[in-house]
């Protein structure tokens, strides 16, 4: 009994001398200078009415994908010839696919765990269905999904 008290003692002891040991002093903060520019170039555009200040900074490259984005694509059908785990085997089978169909645009995409090649972009599914029967014969498993397509 006298070990509890002893050890309750000393335990309240040592905890309140860690309660002292925090000062009570001003706290200062270190930044970087040029932050408070950012601040200020930030504060000035807001007020002007700018609220997209990289608006006029646009690269080639987001042009690029501006003009992608602007381009209609609508839901339709692809026929997918590969569904699988390997990255490569993907590559080569839509390679393949290029190889003996150029005039058809193939796709690679990958859904956790498996990447998928689509091939074609067909509005209607009895579009689609012309591809698929060329296609089963070459690649196995082949199927028609619905996918969101391009509409060129």
């Amino acid at each position: 009994m006298k070990r509890k008290i002893i050890h309750s003692v000393v335990f309240f002891i040592f905890y309140s001398i860690s309660l002292f040991a925090q000062k009570k002093e001003s706290i200062s903060v270190h930044t970087d200078p040029r932050l408070a520019v950012l601040i200020k170039k930030s504060h000035k555009e807001t007020l002007s009415g700018n609220t997209n200040p990289t608006a006029k900074q646009t690269t080639g490259k987001n042009k690029q994908l501006q003009e992608f984005a602007k381009q209609p694509s609508n839901r339709g059908f692809r026929v997918q010839i590969y569904n699988g785990p390997d990255r490569n085997k993907a590559t080569l089978v839509k390679a393949d696919f290029i190889k003996n169909f150029p005039g058809i645009k193939a796709y690679i995409s990958f859904v956790t765990p498996n990447y998928k090649v689509k091939v074609g972009n067909y509005r209607f599914r009895a579009e689609a269905e012309g591809m698929y029967r060329e296609a089963k014969g070459m690649y196995s498993p082949c199927m028609i999904v619905p996918d969101k397509i391009s509409a060129k």
